[in-house]
Order: C-alpha cells, then structure tokens, then sequence
C-alpha cells in the first residue's frame, strides 16, 4: 500500500497557499494516445510554474502510450506513470492517481489537451486569493479537427443550479487544493454517464464553489467522434406520451426541426429520449448523469429554471400539426 506525504506549501492568500512555493501534482489519464500524448506532457512540463509533478495513469493502452510515458520520465524526474489495468473509464483512473499525489495542489489534463505555459501559474495566483473550498476553472479555446478555432468559454458567473443543469467545464479546466478531496468521496465509475459532472455536481452540493477565470489558458480539441454517442442517458423529466411508436418518432423529429438552429436555450448535455411504456411510448428529456439522485434534482430544477424551454418542447411534441392540403385538391 501506497501511502502519499503532501507537501503543503503553506503561506499567502486567506486559504494559507503559497503561489511560488506550492507543489502541483498534475492528473493525466491516457488511453491509446502514442506519439500524440507528447504534445500534452510538454505543455505541462513546459510551465512557468515548475514544481509539479505529472502522474499519467495509462488505462490498459494497447499502443505504445507506456513507451512515450517513459520516455519523457527518463527525461524528466518530475513525470511519473501508473500503469493500470484497462477500466475504459477515466473516473477511477484519476482516483487512483489522486491517491498517488504528494502536491498540496491538484490540476488535471486529459491526454488530447493542452496547456499555455502560464496556465498553473495564474490558477495558483488564483486559488491564493480564493476560500479553501472554492475551485478554479480556467478559459478554454476549443479547436475544430482541422486545427481552427471553433470557440472560446470563459469568465461568468457560476451558481450551484447550474452545476445541477450543465456538466460545464473539461477537467483541463480545474485546479484545486487537494484537500477539497482529502478522505472524501471523490472521483467514481460513471456507469456510462459523465464523471466529471457527477463530481462537479456532487462537490457543489456540500458547499465548494467555482471561479471562472477570464483567461484562456487552456486548448481542447473537439473530436470528430464525440463521446456523446456512448453515453447513458438517464430520464430527468417526462413531457408527453403518445399511444405508439409512430407517434413518437414524428415528435422526436419535430423537436429535432425545432432545435436545428444555434442558439436554442438548452443545456448543452440535455438530449430528447422517447421510451416504452406499458402505456405508450413517453417522451422527455434526458442526461448523461451518473445517479438518479442527479437526474431527480434535474427534474426539479427544470420547470423553474427553464420554464421556458419546458413549456415549449411539451407544446412540440404534443402539438400536431394540420395536415398540408393541395390546392385545387
């Protein structure tokens, strides 16, 4: 058994964190990424902030990752990698990495993202400057596969309804103490939903807040293949129900013409289900969350939150519309 000895850099902020002298254990969860990992180890062993340590837990990869890690370690003493067996699940992963970390501060990158090398340095200045509890969410640009730039998040305002209603933010994004996780429940399996949110959403909901930072210092490439198609989504608020599966697929459609355009106010992660019952078929929405404690708050968040878009998305799919007669017919 492991047993890990945080080095606290203390001192500074009214959080007691020292900027310049605390020591950062980067999380990185990699599967099957090869030469294409090294692209992320630079960018967060190129920091201005050099007292960290990069842990990469290698989920089973079936390519050379492990060679690429290695490399880079035999290079760096600062880079260090678990080799574990395959989950296909990148929750335990950090887990067991977390577990592994010595730094009093904790910061993630997922295998395909980059960092700006002043990207630990600000979210340092940052959390000195923040209550213990509160996380730091840097700015992010989000690159097409063709290497353009597709958009920019940053800055805002954050409450904790929208941590209920929107997973928000990459784990690129954050930096946190490492005692906002400290003999707690943290990162866990997602079962097929998305681990992050579930984290997010479950942190909020014992009092820890989020900064979002105004600078991007962050770089996510959005893949061709989203992860979307293989998630589980778990009903959250039933809207309608038709008498048959016909019925069904003509409102789903009509949701879809309705939505087609940018712009719609509707969570991002939120998606239209239609499911069989003994009475039909019910149409509502649904969320790629990990519990059904998460999708029940959903449930009792939406009608208030986003009256709006409830009433009408039940208007849409119950609503049919007059069938088109010819002229002359």
């Amino acid at each position: 058994m492991t047993t890990s000895t945080r080095t606290s850099g203390e001192g500074g902020g009214p959080g007691g964190l020292d900027p310049d002298r605390a020591l950062v254990s980067v999380i990185c969860p990699a599967y099957d990424r090869g030469p294409a990992l090294t692209r992320t180890l630079d960018s967060v062993l190129g920091q201005s902030h050099g007292r960290l340590e990069l842990l990469v837990g290698d989920d089973g990869s079936t390519d050379d990752t492990r060679e690429v890690v290695r490399a880079a370690a035999s290079e760096d003493p600062r880079v260090r990698l678990l080799e574990l067996a395959h989950h296909g699940d990148p929750g335990p992963v950090r887990a067991r990495l977390l577990a592994e970390a010595r730094g009093s501060v904790i910061a993630y990158v997922d295998h395909d993202d980059t960092w700006s090398p002043d990207h630990l340095a600000r979210s340092l200045e940052s959390l000195a400057e923040l209550p213990p509890n509160t996380v730091h969410v840097a700015g992010a640009s989000y690159t097409e596969p063709t290497g353009g730039h597709a958009l920019s998040r940053h800055g805002g305002t954050w409450d904790r309804t929208s941590t209920v209603l929107d997973p928000l933010f990459e784990p690129t994004r954050v930096v946190h103490r490492a005692g906002l996780l400290r003999g707690r429940d943290g990162w866990r399996p997602s079962y097929g939903g998305m681990e992050d949110w579930d984290l997010w959403w479950r942190l909020s909901g014992r009092g820890t807040r989020f900064h979002l930072d105004d600078a991007v210092t962050v770089t996510i490439p959005l893949a061709p293949t989203t992860r979307r198609n293989r998630l589980r989504f778990l009903p959250t608020l039933t809207l309608a129900t038709v008498p048959d599966r016909t019925e069904a697929t003509e409102a789903v459609e009509r949701w879809a013409r309705a939505h087609a355009q940018p712009g719609t106010e509707l969570p991002a992660w939120l998606s239209l289900l239609a499911l069989p019952t003994r009475e039909g078929w019910t149409l509502g929405f649904g969320a790629p969350v990990v519990t059904r404690r998460h999708a029940q708050e959903i449930r009792r968040l939406l009608p208030t939150r986003l009256p709006h878009l409830v009433a009408e998305a039940t208007e849409t799919l119950t609503t049919v519309p007059a069938p088109t007669t010819r002229p002359g017919a």
